[in-house]
């Protein structure tokens, strides 16, 4: 039986070399930032879910696109929440970024969608 203290220190390492790695990065509709968009990332945090949230990660006076850029390059999955605040309105680059991006092993991940109320 093999140990799985390698793995554990391995992520220990990664963890303080890439403090702002994150599991999933959120994508949402700007109408859902304060509702169910808030609601899903207390739910993934509190379950031990690192997530990307503009909400808590985007600085006042950070260029948007940038800091969302930077958030999906640091992410290993991007989730969109489908809610009934999601329209075609959203632009193109925020739609294109989210079907696939690199995550941070360099390999090409998709994004996976969560719906609700829908």
């Amino acid at each position: 039986m093999q140990s799985l203290t390698p793995v554990r220190e391995s992520v220990e390492i990664q963890t303080v070399r890439h403090p702002d790695r994150r599991d999933v990065f959120l994508c949402h509709a700007w109408d859902d930032r304060q509702g169910a968009a808030k609601q899903l990332h207390d739910l993934l945090e509190a379950a031990g879910v690192k997530v990307w949230f503009s909400e808590k990660d985007l600085g006042l006076g950070v260029p948007m696109m940038r800091a969302i850029d930077k958030g999906l390059a640091n992410s290993k999955v991007g989730l969109v929440l489908v809610t009934p605040s999601t329209t075609c309105a959203a632009p193109k680059r925020e739609r294109r970024g989210q079907r696939t991006f690199n995550a941070p092993s360099g390999k090409s991940s998709c994004a996976n969608r969560a719906q609700h109320n829908i």
